[in-house]
C-alpha cells in the first residue's frame, strides 16, 4: 500500500520503531483511485497501512463526492475509509447527506451508513432513514425506515401543505425513485395522535422522474384512517406537472329524470397550446351522454369549444319525448394590437341547443354551458376604445328556451355604437356624441330600424358661498326610424324626431366634525330641475323609478326616448362616517337618502310601473347601516305619492354573532310597481377553522310556496375538503320534474374531486 499511496505535508517525523509517521499541516494523501484526503494532522502506521486524521478532514472521492468531518481513518490494507463521527457527505449534484458515521468501500465506491442519517437534497427536501448504501458508480442510495419532507415549491398546493412519505425501504436514483410498503400524504403534519385528513397507502410507490409519473401498486385512499378506495393498479403525473393526459377523477350522480349515474372525464393535452376534455356521463336507466370541451391559446386570442350529445330518452312518454339532444357552445376572443392608450377585441359567440329542457334535465355545468341558461345568443360583438373614442359593433340572434312559439327568437342585426368626446372646455364644460344604429327583428314579423344621434353636455362646476355646488346638464336627441307591424311605432314611412333636454343640477354640502367622538356628519339636499320641450313617443316596458337614477336628466334608460315636461327632482342624503384623526373620512356607518319627483302635468306615455306618468312621483329611497364589523342593513322603498302605502320593499341584512353569520333578503312589489314577494333566509356556522355548516331557502310568498331549500355542511383544511349536500327544488317545466338530492363530494388535492351518487327522491 506504501507504493500506491502519496502522502504530503509540511512536517513530518518518523517512529522507526513502530512505523508511525505523523504528518503535521497540508497534509494530503492520494491513492491509486484517486481518492483524495486533505487534513491539517495525521499519522500514518505503514505496518497496518492506516491514515488516521486529526480534527477537520476532507476527503474527494474517484468519483467526485465530497466528504467532511473529523477523525477520519484510511485503512489502506482493506479499502475502507470510516469514521464515527458526525460528517456530511456531499454528492455531485450537490445534494448533502449527513450521517452519524460512515464506511466508504473504495474498490466498490459504495458508502454505508446507519444511525441517524439526514439527506437534504438541492429543492430543500428531507428524507431520515435509519441505514443507508450509495452506491457512487450508479447513483443511488437504498436505505431502511424512511421518512421524507417535500418541500419543493412547484410540489405544494398552498403553503400549508406538509407533502411526506414515509416508507419501510426507499431506492433513489436520477431516473426514478421506489418506495416499498409507503404511506403518502399532502396535510399539514397535525403530531403523532392526530392522523392525517387523507393518506395513501400503497405496497410499492415508483416515481418515474424522467416521465414525471408515480405509480402505485395495491394502493388504498384512507380518509382519518377510513378505507375509503382501493386502487390495484394507479397512476398520475407527479405534482410538478401543469398538464397531463390522463383520466381524472369519476364523479356519481343521480336524478328523478334520469336516474343514477357515473361520469368518467378523460383529459388530453393534445399540444402546449391546445387540450380536450372528453367526459362520458353513463347511466344506468337511460342512453349515455357524451360531452367534450376543446380549449385552443392563439397568440392574441383563445377558443373554447363545447359540446354534448345523447341519443335521448330510452323510454318515451308524453312527457319524455323521443329524439338524440345535444349542444354546441362556443366563444372565440381576440385582442387587436393597437397603439398606446388603446384597445381592441373581438368575441364570436354560438350557442345551441336541440331541446329546450336539455341543460336543465341534463344537469349541464361546464365553462360555458350550464343549466341556468334560459336565453342563448348567438353574436358577434367588436369594440375598439382609445382615450376619447369608442366603437361597438353587435351582429346577434337571441332564443328564449322559456318559450315554444315563434316568438322564442330575436335579431340584432347591427347594433353599432359610437361615441366621442368633441371638446373640453375650460370656460363652458364637456361635449360628447354619441351615435347608436340598431336594427331589432323580433316577435315573428316585428321590425324596427333606429339611426339615433346623442349631443351631451356637462357644464363646469361652479360653487356659490363655499357650499353650493352647481352645474348645467344638457341633451339633444335625433332619431331616425323605420317599423314594421309595431304598435308603439309609427309605420307609414321614415319617421324624424328631434327632442332635447335642459337641466340644472345643485347639491349643498352641509358638514360637521365632532373630533370627541370621532365622527363626520355630513348632509347634502340636492334638487334638479330639467325641462323637455315638444312630444314623446308612448313607452311601453318596464321602467322603474329609485333613487340611484332620481337625479338622472333622462330616467329612461331607452337609446330613442327623452321624457318629455318640465319635472323637478329634490332629495336629501345623509351620512355618518368614521373621523380620523387627520380630519380625513373613515368608514362609512351610516347613509339615508329620499327623493321624489315633481312634474307639471301628468304623462301618460310613461309606463306607470314607474310612476313617472302621475305629477307626483312615489318617494324612493335607500338606507345602509353598519354596525360595527358585524352588522349590515340595506333597505330600498318606494312609497306611494300620498304616503299611505309602500310599492316597493327591498331588504338585505347581514348579522353575525361570533361564529355564526345570518342573511335575510326580502323583495315586494305591489300595485303599479307588479305583484311579486319573495323572502330569502340563510345562516352560515363555522364550527371551528376547517367546519363551516349551512342553510338557505326561498318562499314565494304570493302563493305561500317554497322555491328550494339548500343544507349543506362543508370541512375544508389545507388538503382535504368535504361537503354534505342537501337540496330540494320545486321547479317543473315540461319534461323536468321536482327534486330532492343528497350528494357527498370531497376534494383531495392535488388529485381532485370525488362525489358519491347524487341520491334523488
Amino acid at each position: 500500500m506504501a507504493e500506491e499511496l502519496e502522502i504530503n505535508s509540511s512536517k513530518m517525523s518518523v517512529d522507526k520503531k513502530n512505523e508511525v509517521i505523523t504528518l503535521e499541516g497540508n497534509v494530503e494523501a492520494k491513492d491509486e483511485k484517486n481518492n483524495k484526503l486533505f487534513s491539517e494532522s495525521a499519522k500514518y502506521n505503514k505496518l497496518n497501512e492506516l491514515i488516521n486524521t486529526f480534527g477537520k478532514t476532507e476527503i474527494i472521492t474517484s468519483e467526485g463526492y465530497k466528504i467532511m468531518g473529523e477523525n477520519i481513518s484510511y485503512d489502506g490494507k482493506n479499502k475502507i475509509i470510516s469514521s464515527n463521527n458526525e460528517t456530511i457527505i456531499v454528492d455531485k449534484d450537490g445534494n448533502k447527506i449527513f450521517v452519524e458515521m460512515f464506511n466508504y468501500f473504495t474498490n466498490k465506491n459504495m458508502f454505508f451508513s446507519k444511525g441517524n442519517i439526514n439527506i437534504q437534497d438541492i429543492n430543500n427536501n428531507k428524507y431520515y432513514f435509519s441505514e443507508i448504501y450509495i452506491d457512487e458508480k450508479k447513483e443511488k442510495i437504498v436505505g431502511s425506515d424512511v421518512k421524507a419532507f417535500l418541500d419543493q415549491e412547484d410540489i405544494k398546493i398552498n403553503k400549508n401543505n406538509e407533502p411526506r412519505f414515509f416508507a419501510n425501504t426507499m431506492v433513489l436514483t436520477k431516473q426514478k425513485s421506489e418506495i416499498s410498503k409507503g404511506v403518502f400524504t399532502y396535510c399539514k403534519d397535525r403530531g403523532e395522535e392526530k392522523c392525517p385528513p387523507w393518506i395513501l397507502q400503497s405496497e410499492k410507490i415508483e416515481h418515474d422522474i424522467a416521465e414525471k409519473t408515480i405509480y402505485y401498486k395495491d394502493a388504498t385512499l384512507k380518509i382519518y384512517d377510513f378505507p375509503i378506495f382501493y386502487f390495484p393498479i394507479f397512476s398520475h403525473p407527479d405534482p410538478t406537472v401543469d398538464r397531463r393526459s390522463g383520466v381524472l377523477m369519476p364523479s356519481f350522480t343521480d336524478s328523478k329524470n334520469l336516474g343514477s349515474g357515473i361520469s368518467i372525464p378523460y383529459y388530453w393535452a393534445i399540444a402546449k397550446d391546445r387540450d380536450l376534455t372528453i367526459t362520458p356521463k353513463l347511466y344506468y336507466s337511460e342512453n349515455p351522454l357524451l360531452l367534450a370541451e376543446y380549449r385552443r391559446d392563439f397568440k392574441n386570442s383563445f377558443l373554447i369549444v363545447d359540446v354534448g350529445h345523447t341519443p335521448g330518452y330510452k323510454n318515451t312518454s308524453v312527457k319524455k319525448s323521443g329524439g338524440s339532444k345535444s349542444h354546441f357552445f362556443s366563444r372565440f376572443n381576440m385582442n387587436f394590437e393597437t397603439e398606446d392608450n388603446a384597445a381592441s377585441q373581438l368575441e364570436v359567440k354560438l350557442q345551441k341547443v336541440t331541446n329546450d329542457t336539455y341543460l336543465k334535465v341534463y344537469d349541464i355545468d361546464s365553462a360555458l354551458a350550464d343549466k341556468d341558461i334560459n336565453v342563448l345568443e348567438n353574436a358577434i360583438n367588436y369594440d375598439y376604445q382609445s382615450e376619447d373614442l369608442f366603437f361597438g359593433a353587435t351582429v346577434s340572434a337571441f332564443d328564449d328556451l322559456t318559450k315554444e312559439d315563434r316568438s322564442k327568437y330575436e335579431y340584432l342585426l347591427p347594433y353599432l355604437t359610437f361615441e366621442k368626446n368633441l371638446a373640453v372646455n375650460e370656460k363652458y364644460g364637456i361635449f360628447d356624441l354619441t351615435s347608436n344604429f340598431r336594427v331589432r327583428n323580433y316577435d315573428v314579423n316585428k321590425q324596427t330600424e333606429f339611426f339615433v344621434n346623442d349631443i351631451n353636455w356637462e357644464s363646469n362646476n361652479w360653487i356659490l358661498g363655499n357650499a353650493l355646488n352647481n352645474q348645467f346638464i344638457g341633451k339633444v336627441k335625433t332619431v331616425n326610424y323605420n317599423a314594421k307591424n309595431t304598435s308603439e311605432y309609427k309605420t307609414d314611412e321614415l319617421s324624424s324626431e328631434v327632442s332635447g333636454v335642459m337641466g340644472y343640477l345643485a347639491k349643498l354640502g352641509l358638514y360637521k366634525n365632532d373630533f370627541s367622538k370621532g365622527s363626520n356628519y355630513l348632509l347634502t339636499p340636492k334638487l334638479l330641475v330639467r325641462y323637455a320641450p315638444g312630444h314623446m313617443r308612448n313607452v311601453d316596458k318596464d321602467i322603474f323609478l329609485n333613487y340611484s337614477n332620481l337625479f338622472d336628466i333622462n330616467k329612461i334608460n331607452e337609446i330613442d326616448v327623452i321624457e318629455n315636461g318640465f319635472s323637478t327632482s329634490f332629495g336629501v342624503e345623509y351620512k355618518k362616517n368614521d373621523l380620523n384623526k387627520d380630519g380625513t373620512l373613515g368608514k362609512e356607518k351610516f347613509s339615508f337618502a329620499i327623493g321624489q319627483v315633481v312634474s307639471e302635468r301628468e304623462n301618460q306615455d310613461i309606463p306607470s310601473a314607474s310612476s313617472l306618468d302621475q305629477r307626483f312621483s312615489d318617494v324612493v329611497g335607500e338606507t345602509n347601516f353598519y354596525i360595527g364589523e358585524n352588522t349590515t342593513f340595506d333597505y330600498k322603498f318606494s312609497i306611494d305619492q300620498n304616503y299611505q302605502e309602500i310599492n316597493y320593499n327591498e331588504i338585505d341584512g347581514n348579522y353575525a354573532l361570533g361564529n355564526t353569520k345570518f342573511n335575510i333578503s326580502y323583495l315586494e312589489k305591489r300595485n303599479h310597481i307588479g305583484k311579486e314577494e319573495h323572502l330569502k333566509t340563510g345562516f352560515d356556522i363555522t364550527m371551528n377553522d376547517s367546519s363551516k355548516f349551512s342553510f338557505e331557502t326561498k318562499r314565494n310568498l304570493m302563493t305561500d310556496s317554497a322555491e328550494f331549500y339548500n343544507l349543506s355542511y362543508e370541512y375544508l383544511n389545507d388538503c382535504l375538503k368535504a361537503g354534505l349536500v342537501f337540496r330540494r327544488e320545486f321547479y317543473t317545466d315540461r319534461d323536468i320534474e321536482p327534486d330532492n338530492s343528497i350528494m357527498f363530494t370531497i376534494s383531495i388535492l392535488p388529485f381532485g374531486d370525488v362525489n358519491s351518487p347524487k341520491l334523488s327522491k
